[in-house]
């Protein structure tokens, strides 16, 4: 079990149910992660960096209906009957046949596809950085590695560009706020 899973389920204590598959049981502990973030960032902060992109990699795939980024392991049921563990053993268990309910409260079957239904839940947990519309001043050049992402990231920067033409040139927040906490931009009107 990777420590990327350790910490996911230590966070949500999402156990696996009888006969659920691997994917839906990583569908269970993102959908569990994510809702724990929303409701305190304190949450989400507590969150080492590949577990933050474990997640936000899922939601995309989710929200894609594409292949889930590095499923989970099914854990070794804690305490399971000996009965129950024969029967899996034995091969004889019925699947499970996973079913979507709608909002208007009709079942509808799991896509052919095998692809999870789409997640609408958003991250929303950008750093507070400052208005939109602040003017981005470069104030000096980082100590980053020629050719690394974050010197290419960082060189996304041009003169007088806004928080937000920068998010568009792809500067993620949690970057920009970097750097203005180690005083490599600053913002201002």
């Amino acid at each position: 079990m990777s420590t990327v899973q350790e910490e996911l389920l230590a966070l949500t204590k999402v156990k696996p149910k009888a006969g659920e598959s691997a994917e839906d049981f990583t569908v269970r502990v993102f959908k569990k992660a994510d809702a724990l973030a929303d409701a305190d960032a304190q949450n989400w902060e507590a969150l080492s960096d590949d577990a933050q992109v474990w997640v936000n990699k899922n939601k995309e795939a989710l929200e894609n209906e594409t292949e889930l980024y590095q499923p989970l392991e099914l854990p070794e049921a804690e305490d399971e009957p000996e009965e129950k563990a024969e029967e899996a053993a034995s091969g004889e268990q019925e699947k499970v046949v996973a079913k979507t309910v709608s909002k208007n409260g009709k079942v509808a079957a799991k896509p052919k596809s095998g692809k999870s239904t789409k997640v609408t839940a958003g991250r929303g947990r950008k750093p507070n950085i400052g208005p939109l519309d602040a003017k981005i001043k470069v104030l000096s050049e980082p100590p980053f590695r020629k050719g690394t992402l974050r010197q290419k990231v960082f060189a996304k920067y041009k003169p007088g560009m806004t928080v937000a033409e920068a998010r568009k040139a792809g500067i993620p927040f949690n970057h920009m706020k970097y750097h203005v906490d180690n005083g490599f931009i600053s913002l201002g009107r």
